[in-house]
């Protein structure tokens, strides 16, 4: 056939040049205007393109993101079974908005202070999310929630654990706030894809348990019927992105142990601010304390995360002597740091950054190279099903 092929928006549209005399003239017949031949060709190439637009346009695009038998995305799914997997293999390590802020800069996705010291990213990265709720622009640590979604995508690209904390903003019996406030929270985890309509996965810590917030005062039966109902209305509302962990604050006492039913992750946290303790008591802690949070974990069919540092880092052989010790003696699927922010002259800091002094990026670097911990570079498959 000797058609030429002519391309347009539509692929390639085959001419038939070599039609018979007979059928030339029958065609001119027809149409023996060739302005009118035109017209017809411009009449449905419009058609075409009104049909696609009527069929949705960009939101008709194909997404390669399939919900698998749990209402949950494969990612997503593949995610929390993976987490179990991962704890055979180390301890993933990650900083509070790690990717997204640190000493002397902010919203610079190329960047993290990690990095700057070890060569290396974060295997995890957390956020507050609490605002979103209610329409707010920035988080309560002044971060623009435009630039938290797109450094969590950037980092879902990157193979990193995602984390996120919500706190309900105020106690409420009235269903239609809760709902209200549910519904900006679906449509942010919705917002939370990419070009191919693949969503990232996301853990998320539901009211986690800070002292200050009004429902530390709940007792346990109010508090989980409390989560419950949230993530019942995330649920109905077609959440398939999200898996949900319950997290605490450490009280200096004991673990209070308020562990929902459908949780996947139990998260401590235990962040000493500067001049507020020193590394031995903090250990005496750690070790008091981690084999409890395991032994939580495994009863509720979840991992064990940990959120931790010392602000300002007075001591010098904090991760290599204090630390690590600690986390050779449990099960963890995670640490992750506190945040890092503004000028160094605050002393707003958990991990070192690039001028902090040779003892502190030597001690880093020797927590770094410890076959436990493990970085971005290693952390391989994370969302794949294995």
């Amino acid at each position: 056939m000797n058609d030429r092929m002519q391309r347009g928006i539509f692929g390639d549209i085959a001419l038939n040049t070599n039609a018979s005399p007979l059928r030339t003239e029958i065609f001119n017949s027809f149409f023996p205007n060739s302005n009118l031949m035109k017209s017809i060709k411009l009449f449905i190439l419009l058609t075409a393109v009104l049909l696609l637009c009527s069929c949705g346009g960009g939101k008709g695009k194909k997404s390669y993101d399939k919900v698998g038998l749990d209402g949950l995305t494969e990612r997503t799914e593949n995610l929390r079974d993976n987490l179990k997997t991962y704890v055979n293999k180390g301890i993933m390590i990650g900083q509070m908005y790690g990717t997204i802020e640190g000493i002397g800069w902010k919203n610079d996705s190329a960047r993290s202070d990690i990095y700057e010291i070890t060569n290396d990213n974060p295997a995890v990265v957390g956020y507050r999310i609490d605002g979103i709720e209610s329409g707010a622009d920035i988080n309560p640590d002044s971060l623009r929630f435009a630039d938290i979604r797109k450094n969590v995508i950037d980092y879902f690209h990157r193979n990193g654990l995602i984390l996120m904390s919500w706190a309900m903003p105020e106690q409420t019996d009235d269903d239609k706030q809760i709902d209200l406030w549910t519904q900006e929270l679906a449509k942010f985890f919705d917002s939370l894809q990419d070009q191919y309509g693949i969503k990232a996965p996301v853990v998320l810590f539901v009211n986690p348990l800070h002292q200050g917030t009004w429902y530390s005062s709940l007792s346990k039966d109010d508090y989980e019927d409390m989560f419950e109902k949230v993530t019942d209305a995330l649920k109905d509302k077609e959440v398939t992105n999200v898996i949900y962990g319950y997290s605490e604050e450490w009280n200096g006492k004991q673990l209070r142990g308020f562990y929902p039913d459908g949780i996947s992750v139990i998260n401590l946290t235990y962040l000493l601010h500067a001049n507020s303790g020193n590394g031995d008591e903090y250990a005496a802690t750690l070790n008091r304390v981690l084999p409890q949070l395991a032994s939580a974990a495994s009863d509720n069919d979840a991992v064990a995360g940990l959120t931790t540092g010392i602000e300002g880092l007075s001591d010098s052989t904090f991760f290599s002597s204090r630390l690590l010790p600690c986390l050779h003696k449990t099960r963890l699927s995670y640490v992750m740091f506190g945040p890092n922010h503004g000028d160094f002259k605050d002393g707003h800091y958990y991990v070192p950054y690039p001028g902090i002094s040779n003892d502190l990026i030597h001690d880093f670097t020797n927590f770094y190279n410890d076959p436990l911990t493990v970085f971005l570079s290693s952390l391989n498959g994370l969302y794949l099903k294995h």
